[in-house]
């Protein structure tokens, strides 16, 4: 992603394995950690890496006005999203462009260099995910009309696809929150980081939707086969279904399906899943004298911790409140 990274001065920036001691931020689960330290401030990188994405997430803090010089490589679609402060970025050949805090841009880069403009003092957090060519053939093979906007003529293959950015919806920083505060549980999930990755592409298309001339509608058989996949997820609450296992069983496309069941249910399938068990186990507590160390087996949880705190997120009360 962003390589030959310095200061516009020419000051190089030296990266070394690791958090800088007193951390204590986000932790991205899996990913590689290294940081820069000095009399400039801080800049933490935490990146992983995945046939077809490259996720980052980077935390920076300086002390005096910087401007950080960075090439896009290599080229293809970069989504960039500003968790804290305003991102200002400057183009080769192109205008500057400017990310508010919780707003997202799409970038197309060829090798290009980028500028970006930090203020002195202020904590930088954002997310930048890379998407790999094959993934967005695959994309453009179920919604061909998205091409024009995914793979403009190569004269324009240069700086932002979004002018301007479009705010992330509550639903996009949910999932990015999610991805940052996985639990140990989840983050033996396989195949949810990849779903989490492909959720937020796929939800920054619907805010683009108009530069891309697309609507997303189901027929009739493929709402009938994203009923028959919801029945699935309800009729084993304790067996966990990878998105491409449910795609493949009711014969449908990932991406059709993913857009599909999020029309369907407003949620992805993990949270849809993780919904049913929560309200299983309420039900359980109600209408049971099951002890509660019991529950999260019966519903499909691993842990207890993970149970309650899952519980209390969903809830917004302990699931001990309930026998009180």
């Amino acid at each position: 992603m962003d390589n030959d990274l310095q200061f516009s001065s020419g000051l190089p920036l030296v990266f070394l394995p690791g958090l800088p001691t007193g951390y204590a931020g986000a932790i991205l689960p899996g990913g590689g950690v290294c940081s820069a330290s000095g009399d400039f401030g801080y800049w933490i990188r935490q990146e992983i890496t995945h046939r077809q994405f490259c996720l980052r997430y980077q935390v920076m803090r300086f002390f005096e006005r910087r401007q950080w010089c960075a090439r896009l490589d290599p080229p293809g679609l970069l989504l960039r999203l500003a968790l804290r402060q305003t991102m200002v970025h400057q183009f080769a050949n192109s205008g500057k462009t400017r990310i508010p805090e919780k707003y997202f841009a799409l970038f197309y880069g060829k090798q290009t260099e980028s500028i970006a403009t930090f203020a002195p003092g202020k904590e930088y957090q954002w997310i930048d995910i890379a998407y790999a060519p094959a993934l967005i053939n695959e994309l453009l093979r179920v919604f061909p009309k998205l091409a024009a906007f995914l793979q403009p003529p190569p004269e324009k293959r240069q700086g932002p696809l979004l002018t301007p950015p479009r705010p992330a919806t509550d639903a996009m920083l949910r999932v990015i929150q999610t991805i940052l505060s996985a639990s140990e549980e989840q983050r033996r999930e396989k195949d949810r980081l990849e779903n989490k990755v492909k959720d937020i592409l796929l939800m920054s298309l619907e805010q683009a939707r108009g530069n891309a001339g697309q609507t997303w509608t189901m027929n009739p058989e493929e709402k009938a086969c994203i009923e028959k996949a919801r029945r699935l997820i309800e009729q084993n609450i304790r067996r966990h279904y990878s998105t491409v296992e449910l795609a493949q069983r009711v014969q449908l496309n990932e991406f059709t399906f993913k857009i599909g069941f999020r029309q369907a249910t407003g949620v992805g399938t993990f949270e849809y899943l993780l919904q049913r068990r929560l309200n299983k186990a309420h039900d359980l507590l109600i209408h049971t004298d099951l002890p509660i160390k019991v529950i999260p087996e019966q519903v499909g949880y691993e842990s207890l911790t993970g149970f309650i705190t899952g519980f209390k997120k969903y809830f917004g009360y302990t699931p001990g409140s309930l026998r009180r």
